[in-house]
């Protein structure tokens, strides 16, 4: 299967270092996979499409859902194409010249390893955003499709994206000297839309086998994926409980545990009290510090 090989040369104007573009998918409309001798981020604006996703050595192709809100980073080899999924969808397409890639990677490579165009993973890096994100990207959208295509507003935009998959919390011990699909995936949990989740999307975002993503999850941590999420779940439980007036059911279900009274044990077994205790405790604390 050959597979055609976009140039960014040859859609550019002079002075412009790249592309920004919005499409329109609509349903029957069908695309051949293609790659790229540049880097390409986007991001379903709205709707739902069809990421095609196919292997250039064989010619095998799978498909993968991606719903509004949903960000992907398309690296150079990475053969793809995609389709509207029950109705019309819009896209926003940021192609991007490799010399840029490369210095942020010189720069922030020690920050963003394994994450974004770095993934090392199989199939492209996906970040799930929150509607707080998917307004900002739409706010960087009206600004990059109104300003000149130069250098400076593609260095901010990247710096602002770059910013949304950061998290000052903590990994797990040991999983910084793992794989980078490892490390991805544990930086991925800081996020209730990927903690809710769960262990099915761990491994997914791995691009690896279930039974290897456990054994090498045990060798670097010590824990099971499934202990992992539960530990981001209630952790962002807690972070939810001291910072905002939620219910605390609706918190629950904001972090993918579902059923109140499990999250209730689990919550009492991990912080020795009820959500609702700690939630006073914590606020009282808060007070009395300020």
């Amino acid at each position: 299967m050959v597979i055609p090989r976009l140039r960014l040369v040859d859609y550019l104007e002079d002075n412009e270092v790249f592309l920004w573009l919005r499409s329109r998918l609509v349903p029957g409309q069908r695309r051949a996979p293609h790659c790229h001798d540049f880097y390409e981020l986007f991001w379903v604006e709205q709707g739902t499409c069809v990421h095609t996703l196919a292997d250039q050595s064989s010619g095998k192709q799978r498909d993968e859902v991606l719903p509004t809100g949903t960000l992907v980073f398309i690296r150079p080899d990475d053969a793809h194409c995609l389709r509207a999924r029950g109705g019309d969808c819009s896209i926003i397409n940021i192609a991007l010249p490799a010399a840029t890639v490369d210095f942020l990677a010189s720069r922030y490579g020690s920050v963003l390893s394994g994450q974004a165009f770095w993934s090392v993973a199989p199939d492209p890096a996906k970040v799930s955003l929150g509607s707080a994100d998917l307004r900002s990207l739409a706010a960087w959208s009206v600004r990059l499709e109104r300003a000149g295509r130069g250098q400076l507003v593609l260095d901010a935009f990247l710096l602002a994206v770059f910013g949304l998959l950061t998290s000052d919390e903590p990994l797990p011990l040991g999983v910084e000297d793992g794989p980078a699909w490892l490390v991805e995936a544990c930086r991925s949990l800081h996020r209730p839309e990927r903690a809710r989740l769960g262990v099915r999307g761990f491994v997914a975002l791995s691009g690896c086998a279930p039974e290897h993503v456990s054994r090498v999850t045990r060798r670097w941590t010590g824990k099971t994926p499934s202990d992992l999420v539960r530990e981001a779940r209630l952790r962002l439980a807690a972070g939810h409980l001291t910072t905002t007036d939620a219910a605390i059911a609706e918190i629950a279900a904001e972090v993918g545990l579902n059923n109140l009274s499990h999250f209730y044990r689990l919550f009492k077994e991990t912080y020795g009290m009820t959500p609702k205790a700690y939630r006073q405790q914590n606020r009282r604390d808060l007070v009395s510090s300020v």
